[in-house]
């Protein structure tokens, strides 16, 4: 039975060990980039699309952070291409013109 406990004791450790590996791994092999775009929106609009410079990381769309310069502005994700890397970003506010800034 000591052997089984012992056993048992290992593999929770290992267990317990190997939880902040794979958010490690995950900040190894992306580097956090920051675009910056001019996104003019037309009377009625309030989506606007941007290409990024780089593709998301696995597509994890949940890890983008859009911020604008226009207070009226709330910016979300809406679509994101991973072939062209568009992304379309709603929640804006029309006929303005404004800095995003996409991370």
């Amino acid at each position: 039975m000591r052997i089984f406990y012992a056993f048992l004791i290992i593999v929770v450790a290992a267990i317990l060990f190997m939880l902040p590996v794979s958010s490690a791994i995950f900040d190894f092999r992306t580097d956090l980039r920051e675009d910056v775009f001019t996104s003019p929106t037309g009377i009625g609009e309030t989506t606007a699309n941007v290409t990024l410079g780089k593709p998301i990381y696995d597509d994890d769309t949940g890890t983008i952070d859009i911020l604008s310069d226009l207070a009226t502005d709330v910016p979300a994700y809406s679509s994101y291409n991973s072939t062209s890397r568009d992304l379309m970003v709603a929640g804006l506010t029309a006929n303005t013109t404004r800095l995003l800034s996409v991370s």
